[in-house]
């Protein structure tokens, strides 16, 4: 397998991860206390929490599979932006289940359950946010490791140890700094994937023949359906539906989007969080799309 790596690509590489090693030292030092390390201390502003927000919902298997939908669909995918932007903006602006879990001053989503049932259901919930987490994890890690073993020229057999040494650096820094070390690789992480999706677009759109030419093929290959859902065989109303309770779920529920809300400052500004990442979570669809 060739690789199309030069060595200043391996220098971007080793100097990441050694960054990302220096974020997570700079981290523990300041995580001092079991707040420090759940919730940041309370102490996240607006512009770090969009970023980590932004960033934490943003990935490879995110861009691709957003590109996916639109290379299937047509623009009529763009629905799935403005439902994942409107479901959001709607948490933020009603305090749906969020406001409720910051006046508790709870530190995760089981730890309110205790607080509502009793330890059992903790448990259960904890260990069922575990279950899910890994299977998540296993799939970006399947899917991350893959690209880079591609790219990097490595033979498949490659793809465990890649895994592995994702795995290794995601554990180290966590484990150092708790969410502070999460915060700061995801500001870095955040604006690596703003410049890079934005200069990725603008190249992918000349190439592509500007908005006039994508247009005219998504008519020549979907018709009517490419921009309109009720004409489109992949979408419809219980589709729709679904995918806003999904998003409405998630936007409330779902521990690693939850543990920014609880680790701003106060309630306003967790909502204000939601209203402003509204217009990300917008465009981390659209853009790919």
């Amino acid at each position: 397998m060739h690789s199309h790596f030069s060595a200043f690509d391996w220098v971007l590489v080793v100097g990441f991860i050694i960054f990302y090693a220096w974020l997570g030292i700079a981290a523990k030092k300041r995580a001092g206390t079991l707040d420090d390390f759940l919730v940041m201390g309370r102490k996240l502003g607006p512009i770090w929490g969009l970023a980590t927000l932004s960033a934490t919902e943003t990935g490879l298997v995110t861009l691709i599979y957003f590109a996916e939908e639109a290379y299937l669909s047509g623009f009529v995918a763009l629905l799935l932006a403005c439902i994942a932007a409107l479901t959001m903006w709607t948490v933020g602006w009603t305090g749906f289940v969020i406001r409720k879990l910051r006046e508790l001053r709870v530190r995760t989503v089981p730890e309110f359950l205790e607080n509502r049932f009793n330890v059992r259901v903790r448990w259960i919930a904890g260990l069922a946010s575990f279950v899910v987490g890994i299977l998540n994890l296993g799939i970006f890690l399947q899917v991350e490791g893959a690209f880079l073993t591609v790219i990097m020229g490595l033979p498949p057999r490659s793809l465990p140890l890649m895994m592995g040494i994702l795995l290794a650096v995601v554990l180290g820094y966590t484990a150092m700094g708790g969410m502070f070390s999460v915060v700061y690789t995801d500001i870095a992480q955040f604006v690596l994937v703003v410049v890079g999706v934005t200069v990725a677009s603008f190249l992918i759109i000349h190439a592509a023949g500007g908005w006039g030419h994508m247009a005219d093929v998504v008519m020549t290959r979907y018709g009517s359906g490419g921009f309109t859902f009720w004409d489109s065989p992949r979408y419809g109303i219980m589709f729709l539906v679904w995918s806003a309770l999904y998003y409405l779920a998630g936007w409330s529920t779902w521990q690693p989007v939850v543990a920014r809300v609880l680790s701003m400052r106060d309630i306003d500004t967790s909502l204000r969080l939601y209203r402003l990442s509204s217009v990300f979570m917008f465009l981390r669809a659209a853009v790919p799309m």
